[in-house]
């Protein structure tokens, strides 16, 4: 799909002037009467057409009168694309926001610089939160940034095409009020906080990824803890919602019939051997705070990395095209005793060629049979989260390896991180693919195509 220029058509009248070639294009004459749609902005117009040679070799500029751009809310010199509605409907965009949270802005903007650099579809860009929004104007109060200048500029833009949503969780009412305007399936990720509880009960549902799932199930009463040490000597008690690995405390039942807990708090590991299991609710009330809902998950007998276990975060993101594709994956160690490989709690990255060098002979796959073996299973993990929670478009999910050399599957983020892939040389596109194409699934919501 081609990207327009605009320009200024001085004409008192309300004037959609166009290059003969697009009139051809579009079937239209001068002096019919079209409707111009931005966002949720619209104007009548009348079509006049210019011949090429009035603005020589510029035959991807259209040009709007004064009354057109004040009506559309447009800038003069926008690049957008241009797609017939209807025999006289027309719509200019794709205008794509990027929701977050209110009180982000204007504070953490520059976190999102790097989209606008990936911006290469001809498309409005803006960054707002939930108190922009201006049902009875339709106009969205937001930030868009100027590459060329290098500085962000607040304005009053038309309701998006299609929403980015980067809140962790999410804001439904917002989403509601936005659905109201730019109709529904047109925000993603719709569902950012898919809880351990959620992802369980999915897979659980799909008779292939289930066989790639520890044994989970919801904690009501600690006696719960008993029937799991039935079938396994050892078990993590994690928080439904847990993040950045906070709150996970691991129980490995000793040769003794003790139960040795490890667990962090404030900011330390902490090892506590006790007697019963009902000494494990002391443990949680010192490091929950207040009331969590708790899962009891089957430990997966991790394969190690200098000393320690490891995880993979494999991201699936969606196309222009709306596919679920693999842009990268990260590989996250303890490299020591820990019990947990999050960033935030002391893990460190690894780059997937030293991963292998270590646990290349205790895997029974190549390593780029292996690699598509996890990007198989992250894929179809996210079409099945989708079809339940959808639309999504970007995905983090976290993979650890058992000693047998078989991956297994524990969560997945919704919002995740935009992590650098400087590490992983086998997805060189990373760095420019986890923005560019989330940008171009938006443009897909909204239906304009893209090169992606």
């Amino acid at each position: 799909m081609n990207v327009y220029q605009i320009f200024k058509a001085e004409d008192k009248m309300k004037i959609w002037k166009l290059p003969a070639k697009l009139m051809s294009i579009f079937k239209l004459q001068d002096n019919d009467t079209v409707t111009l749609n931005y966002g949720s902005k619209s104007a009548a117009a009348i079509v006049k057409s210019f011949q090429s040679e009035q603005r020589p070799q510029r035959e991807k500029d259209i040009g709007i009168s004064p009354d057109i751009k004040s009506a559309l809310g447009l800038s003069y010199d926008t690049k957008l694309h241009i797609k017939q509605e209807g025999n006289k409907s027309f719509r200019f965009g794709p205008i794509i926001g990027i929701l977050t949270f209110s009180s982000h802005i204007p504070k953490r903007l520059d976190y999102y610089k790097t989209y606008f650099y990936m911006n290469t579809n001809g498309t409005l860009l803006y960054i707002f939160g939930s108190k922009g929004l201006n049902q009875k104007q339709r106009t969205i109060s937001g930030y868009t940034y100027d590459i060329n200048k290098k500085t962000w500029t607040k304005g009053e833009f038309p309701f998006p095409d299609a929403v980015i949503d980067r809140c962790y969780p999410n804001n439904y009412s917002s989403h509601a009020m936005l659905a109201k305007v730019i109709g529904p399936g047109r925000i993603f990720n719709k569902k950012t906080m898919i809880t351990k509880i959620d992802f369980a009960k999915v897979l659980a549902a799909n008779k292939y990824l289930r066989t790639y799932i520890p044994e989970t199930k919801v904690m009501k009463t600690i006696s719960d803890l008993d029937n799991f040490f039935d079938k396994y000597r050892h078990i993590y008690l994690k928080p439904s919602n847990a993040m950045k690995g906070k709150g996970i405390i691991s129980i490995q039942k000793t040769p003794k019939g003790k139960y040795e807990c490890r667990y962090t708090s404030e900011n330390k590991d902490v090892t506590k051997s006790v007697d019963s299991l009902s000494e494990v609710s002391d443990i949680l009330k010192k490091i929950t705070k207040h009331k969590v809902k708790y899962i009891i998950q089957q430990a997966v007998d991790c394969m190690q990395y200098e000393g320690g276990p490891f995880s993979l975060r494999v991201s699936p993101v969606k196309n222009g095209k709306g596919q679920w594709k693999v842009i990268g994956i990260l590989v996250l160690g303890s490299l020591g005793a820990r019990h947990v490989t999050n960033f935030s709690s002391g893990g460190a990255a690894i780059p997937l060629s030293k991963l292998f060098t270590v646990i290349s002979n205790h895997i029974s796959h190549t390593k780029n049979d292996f690699l598509k073996l996890l990007e198989d299973l992250a894929v179809k993990t996210a079409m099945a989260l989708d079809e339940k929670f959808g639309p999504l478009g970007e995905l983090g999910v976290d993979f650890v390896i058992d000693k047998k050399g078989k991956p297994w599957l524990l969560e997945a983020n919704g919002n995740p991180a935009k992590i650098a892939a400087f590490l992983q040389s086998d997805y060189p596109s990373w760095r420019t693919q986890v923005y560019q194409y989330p940008l171009d699934y938006a443009c897909h919501l909204a239906g304009f195509q893209t090169h992606n």
